[in-house]
């Protein structure tokens, strides 16, 4: 099976790689200058390729925008491929190459968003021509989005070890050596690479006030003024209050992209081996191949389309919702989603999830495993007492 994903992800890798060459090859001729003379882009926007909560946020962000925004998206994982230039309706596209990107920075914009450079080689060179464009414009204003904890650490959800690093870099000992084919060198070294970048932004914004604390643990010395706190927006979100919950049999529900360590796929495996059989299960969002846990009562429900949540955790008739995270999130979406729900969350102590989590009326806050186990059992007891008869 590892095998047989391996060349899927090669095979996958070289059709993108074909793809985009082709792309590039078609439009060759075309101008970076006058392309960006034509259309008079006022906002230039540097994002990633992964998608999740950073996508979202861009959507709803770019759509407010009353000025023209040049999206720059490194499109690529690998060394060496192309830039997506695209205006937010992509009637605009423009392919570039790896080597081109400073060319972006000829060019008089009135804003520039750093949104992410997760997934981009050479880290240093967007760094250093990021700082070179503001001092030589310093009336352009320069926005860095704190979407992740790239600034802090090439490992940019913050786990080592298999749980939350809480930035303990000596005790775990981290070391990258051509990390991701993306870095070599120290965590010191990483931190002042990035350090001039983040003196240089006008605004330095956080979604969650942990993500505040945890920035200011790095870079001790900040300006504190510099950084603000400015939770996304919900008002796109459809989710309603979901009645009638209290009255539910005992049901867990694992919500998300739980497949990886990150987002808890260690802590979900131990959660399905220590949660009594006869409590049921189910895993939304991932598959059993992913988990490899085949257990009495648990059910997985795989991918699923967002718009459909409610009604799967309605029809599964779920009762709480296990948040396994062992990161800290920026914002989380999904649990801000339970919430709206009105559905018994349970997560670690840990980032915006914890922030959310602890002001709560139907929230559990846990240190570890042990405990939110303990908090299933808890659950399942309180149900068992209200079945009694009086």
């Amino acid at each position: 099976m590892k095998l047989f994903l391996n060349l899927y992800r090669q095979l996958k890798y070289s059709v993108l790689k074909l793809k985009y060459f082709l792309l590039f090859f078609l439009q060759r001729d075309k101008d970076i200058a006058k392309f960006l003379d034509k259309y008079c882009f006022r906002i230039l926007f540097i994002t990633h390729n992964f998608g999740g909560g950073t996508l979202t946020f861009e959507k709803n962000y770019l759509s407010s925008c009353a000025s023209s925004v040049l999206i720059c998206r490194m499109i690529s994982y690998k060394k060496n491929l192309f830039f997506k230039l695209e205006d937010t309706e992509q009637k605009h596209i423009l392919y570039i190459r790896y080597k081109d990107f400073t060319s972006l920075f000829k060019y008089a914009f009135a804003e520039v968003i750093l949104n992410s450079l997760c997934s981009f080689f050479s880290i240093e060179k967007y760094i250093n021509a990021l700082c070179e464009y503001k001092e030589k414009n310093p009336h352009v204003s320069f926005r860095y989005f704190v979407h992740d904890f790239h600034c802090i650490c090439p490992t940019v959800n913050l786990v080592a070890d298999n749980w939350n690093c809480s930035l303990e870099c000596g005790k775990h000992k981290c070391a990258f050596d051509s990390f991701l084919n993306r870095y070599s060198g120290t965590i010191s070294e990483w931190r002042k690479l990035w350090k001039p970048l983040l003196l240089q932004a006008d605004e330095i914004r956080c979604f969650s006030e942990d993500s505040k604390r945890i920035l200011l643990k790095a870079y001790p010395d900040l300006q504190e003024e510099r950084i603000s706190v400015k939770p996304h927006s919900m008002d796109w979100c459809r989710f309603t209050k979901i009645q009638g919950i209290e009255s539910l049999p005992i049901h867990i529900g694992i919500i998300g992209s739980v497949y990886s360590v990150p987002k808890g796929k260690y802590v979900v495996r131990e959660l399905l081996r220590r949660i009594p059989p006869e409590i049921p299960v189910s895993v939304v969002g991932a598959t059993r191949m992913q988990i490899r846990i085949r257990r009495k009562n648990v059910r997985y429900i795989g991918k699923y389309k967002h718009d459909d949540l409610q009604k799967i955790i309605e029809h599964l008739t779920i009762s709480a919702v296990l948040f396994p995270s062992i990161c800290s999130e920026t914002f989380s979406y999904l649990v801000s989603e339970h919430i709206q729900m009105d559905i018994p969350v349970i997560c670690f102590d840990f980032g915006a999830q914890a922030d959310k989590v602890r002001k709560y009326a139907k929230g559990i806050v846990c240190h570890d495993t042990d405990e939110m186990v303990q908090a299933v059992m808890n659950l399942a007891s309180k149900e068992k007492k209200n079945a009694l008869p009086v």
